[in-house]
């Protein structure tokens, strides 16, 4: 499971790591291990299997909708899903669609929210991980990615759908980390 973080996918100059860190995802991938990417570790994903990622056109932090793919969750994850969900975003790049990978969700903001490829690699954008200390983890250390922006909410919105929404998200991440895995 590759995770996220503050840097991009091109910033190995800065995180020497992430070179070895592309490599190992690779030869997971290549080895048919079950690889799953989420934020950053989605981005990480896609740029090894040949995609592009960018600066999406606008920011999308916050609690926001994504329309899923529900009849693939079910057909290749064994996961039963709604078409709609509202799950928790922190990002600023986006990626295109690898070749061979099949879009699992899109928002109004970002056409790839996430992708399956080969059935054993995932890879979301989204976050179904966050808890209550996680998100005032990322509103303490990442304030200043919440500039104005269509689709980027207030530290009080935030907050304010910590309650109503973490255990859906985390329901969903059951869900399909059980499908996946």
């Amino acid at each position: 499971i590759v995770m996220g973080g503050p840097m991009g996918v091109s910033d190995d100059s800065i995180y020497p790591w992430m070179t070895l860190e592309k490599q190992l995802i690779r030869d997971a991938i290549q080895s048919n291990k079950k690889v799953m990417g989420i934020c950053l570790g989605s981005q990480l994903i896609a740029s090894v299997l040949g995609a592009k990622v960018f600066r999406n056109s606008e920011k999308e932090i916050g609690w926001h909708s994504v329309n899923l793919e529900s009849e693939i969750f079910l057909k290749e994850l064994n996961c039963n899903l709604d078409s709609d969900a509202t799950v928790f975003h922190w990002h600023g790049d986006a990626f295109g669609l690898p070749e061979g990978a099949k879009r699992l969700a899109n928002s109004e903001a970002t056409l790839n929210q996430g992708f399956l490829y080969k059935n054993h690699v995932l890879a979301l954008l989204f976050h179904l991980e966050m808890n209550a200390s996680l998100i005032e983890g990322l509103i303490k250390h990442g304030a200043d990615d919440l500039t104005d922006g269509l689709f980027v909410q207030t530290i009080k919105e935030i907050k304010a759908g910590i309650a109503a929404n973490t255990p859906k998200t985390q329901k969903l991440l059951f869900g399909v980390m059980d499908g996946f895995f």
